[in-house]
């Protein structure tokens, strides 16, 4: 498989829950995806009835573009008809694994194309004296635009690139289908070990994706998760995948929205982590209840050395039981 957008779209509904039950009606469909414009010119050309082009392959969508355009509806506007159509064949598929439709071959040349107009460079260098993304072993693209279509590309670097131990997406627009496409390739890769998504927008969503990718991983040591609008669901998932991790040392999940139910997840884990020695839960919304949680696997916990709880709202109780945690954990050597 090429990275047809059709997938891109696919890995969309399954992440984000773009479209309802109802989306079968050609109206609300359109509308969902913002081209309710274009309605009366469907159903005139005979496309009235999207689940009947579905399965269609790429020959076929070349005469629907065709006639589409022909009528003065944008190409952009048909590449979005396109893939939302194509989405429609795993209709109430939410619950499946990313990873059902997406293989990692390479993407087409637009993908390509579009990315590389963000970072600069080539895939393998063959333009003269361009970097080679394929051969790098470390690759910083912080504040470049880069979105989940973009994020595609990057799994297959990932995926593809042997040596490649550093990566640092911060400050760029990644949201949860792009997060589940670089976890999804994370699966396949044995040598990354730092990976840096602070500041983009993963969610909980994206988070179970990480979560389940840490169930398995034995490469990753560094995890940069700061402020990513992670709140109980996504630190959940991350508990649960720190529970089972035995390779990564360093997790920073500052900035985000994790209360007490997500700091107790997290607690459990701590309990059974054996790797984990550097955690940061800076500027949450973490109270007495998740404090407490915490505290109670400090005690058992013989891993840890840093850990930072700065300002959250945490009490005379959640500081009493660090206290007591203390007095049985002489590892911990950075609390704050």
């Amino acid at each position: 498989m090429r990275m047809n957008s059709h997938i891109l779209l696919l890995c969309w509904l399954i992440c984000s829950r773009q479209f309802g039950e109802a989306a079968s009606d050609l109206a609300f469909f359109l509308k969902d995806i913002g081209l309710e414009q274009h309605a009366t010119t469907l159903e005139r050309l005979g496309y009235g009835n999207v689940d009947d082009h579905a399965h269609w392959d790429d020959e076929e969508f070349k005469d629907f573009k065709a006639a589409l355009v022909q009528e003065g509806v944008p190409p952009g506007h048909v590449g979005r008809l396109r893939r939302a159509i194509q989405s429609r064949r795993v209709e109430g598929a939410c619950q499946q694994e990313v990873s059902a439709a997406l293989p990692f071959s390479r993407p087409e040349a637009a993908a390509i194309s579009r990315f590389l107009g963000k970072v600069g460079g080539s895939l393998e260098g063959e333009a003269s004296g361009t970097d080679a993304l394929l051969k790098a072993e470390s690759l910083a693209f912080p504040g470049r635009g880069i979105d989940d279509e973009d994020a595609f590309v990057i799994a297959f670097v990932i995926v593809s690139n042997p040596v490649l131990k550093a990566l640092k997406l911060g400050r760029n627009r990644i949201s949860n289908m792009g997060a589940a496409a670089i976890f999804e390739g994370l699966k396949a890769n044995v040598v990354l070990s730092t990976l840096d998504l602070t500041a983009n927008k993963i969610g909980d969503e994206g988070a179970k994706a990480i979560g389940k990718a840490l169930t398995t991983n034995v490469a990753l040591k560094q995890l940069h998760l700061q402020n990513n609008q992670i709140g109980e669901a996504g630190a959940k998932a991350i508990g649960k995948g720190l529970n089972s991790n035995a390779a990564l040392k360093y997790l920073s999940l500052g900035r985000n929205s994790i209360s007490d139910v997500g700091a107790m997840a997290i607690g459990e884990a701590l309990k059974n982590n054996t790797v984990l020695k550097e955690l940061f839960l800076y500027r949450n919304n973490i109270g007495d209840e998740g404090a407490e949680s915490i505290g109670k696997a400090l005690k058992v916990n013989r891993v840890l050395t840093t850990l930072s709880l700065q300002l959250n709202r945490i009490g005379d109780v959640g500081a009493t039981a660090f206290g007591e945690a203390l007095k049985k954990n002489a590892l911990l050597t950075r609390l704050e």
